[in-house]
């Protein structure tokens, strides 16, 4: 009777492990086999460095078989911000996929936006801080004006 147990349980340890090994072969992409291939520096909004805004902006983004970015879709703080890390991400290509990723790959960047030091009246730029392809920091000096802020509101995005 001992041995009938025996060989009523090793059939279903095998079945579970070809079920479990088939999941995990036909599974998305996971965060480890995402890579950068390009990556465009972010830039800091000037209104957003006038305004002394920071903040963190989360973008889920679709990635095509190619490694372009399909859609991009911000969260999170200051509007100017949402949308720079928006057209940020767009421009990356992501690539290569191992052989068992289904597309579109979903993915979430994180994108941190940090004014450091004192107001400068001229801009420099910002200095961009990775942790591929996870997140992204931007730190920029806040600026100043002495004269009015002249943002136009249909200036191309």
């Amino acid at each position: 009777m001992r041995s009938q147990k025996w060989t009523t349980k090793r059939p279903l340890t095998r079945f579970v492990r070809v079920c479990w090994a088939l999941a995990l072969l036909l599974s998305a992409c996971n965060r480890n086999d995402l890579h950068v291939l390009r990556m465009v520096n972010p830039d800091y909004p000037i209104e957003a460095m006038l305004k002394n805004v920071q903040g963190e902006a989360k973008v889920d983004v679709l990635i095509g078989p190619d490694g372009r970015v399909l859609a991009a879709t911000g969260t999170g703080t200051d509007p100017a911000l949402v949308g720079a890390a928006e057209r940020n991400v767009r421009e990356w290509v992501f690539g290569p996929f191992p052989p068992h990723c289904r597309f579109p790959v979903e993915h979430q960047i994180v994108y941190k936006f940090t004014l450091q030091g004192k107001a400068k009246y001229i801009g420099i730029q910002p200095r961009i801080i990775t942790d591929l392809p996870n997140k992204v920091e931007i730190v920029a000096s806040p600026m100043a004006s002495d004269g009015p802020l002249l943002i136009q509101k249909n200036a191309p995005k």
